[in-house]
């Protein structure tokens, strides 16, 4: 009997091994008390008390923590994140996989893991989706697994057009990406054909699109 753990799936460990196990099975903790058993990651910006407003609270407050114990996602899902770029040299992704990714402002492939963010919001953006979680550094990652791809649309200053943003969600799209981030948005942003039809293009190419709902005035809350 043979013991391992492993980031595959049941299914693509099979594949792999084929005939050369009699059968390959998970092995799930048991416990005696039936209570939902939450993960909690060694992150120092993490926290598993939703008053401690100062951390990371929101993960167990909507139940992340108890959902890592079923999965902590697959690096075979990428996700695009269409902002102003990813530091994939930050210390917090040291185990974060990256994909190539496309910088639509200067038409220029963003290579696997390299800096191509001179704002800092797409850094952060990615983080909370995919930073290395577990390794005593910074926040964790809403997925502990995931492929992450910088989708360079916004400049430095954090803004971009509407073409460039309906650009790389066609792009990602068009390069294995399964879910598109958009936290981004505008003050009276209309109806705008094109970046409509781009989503629309996503969603036919079986791409989620996930968009910000806008925070622009939480504060006042107007």
């Amino acid at each position: 009997i043979f013991q391992f753990q492993s980031w595959l799936s049941l299914d693509e460990i099979k594949n792999q091994i084929g005939t050369n196990a009699v059968y390959i099975d998970l092995d799930p903790i048991l416990s005696t008390d039936a209570k939902e058993v939450s993960v909690l990651p060694n992150d120092p910006g993490f926290s598993s008390s939703s008053t401690n407003t100062d951390k990371q609270w929101g993960l167990s407050k909507t139940g992340f923590t108890k959902a890592w114990k079923r999965t902590k996602g697959l690096t075979k899902t990428t996700v695009a994140i269409i902002d102003t770029g990813i530091d994939g040299t930050h210390k917090d992704f040291e185990s974060t996989h990256f994909a190539s990714g496309y910088n639509v402002i200067k038409d220029k492939t963003i290579l696997a893991g390299s800096n191509s963010d001179d704002n800092g919001h797409g850094t952060l953006v990615a983080g909370i989706i995919g930073a290395t979680t577990d390794n005593k550094k910074g926040i964790a990652g809403g997925l502990w697994d995931v492929t992450l791809m910088s989708v360079k649309a916004l400049n430095a200053q954090g803004s971009g057009s509407a073409s460039n943003i309906a650009e790389a969600i066609v792009w990602a799209s068009d390069h294995d990406a399964d879910v598109i981030n958009l936290s981004l948005g505008g003050f009276k942003l209309t109806h705008t054909q094109t970046l409509a039809d781009a989503i629309t293009y996503a969603f036919d190419n079986n791409v989620v699109v996930v968009a910000a709902a806008g925070n622009d005035v939480a504060v006042t809350g107007g």
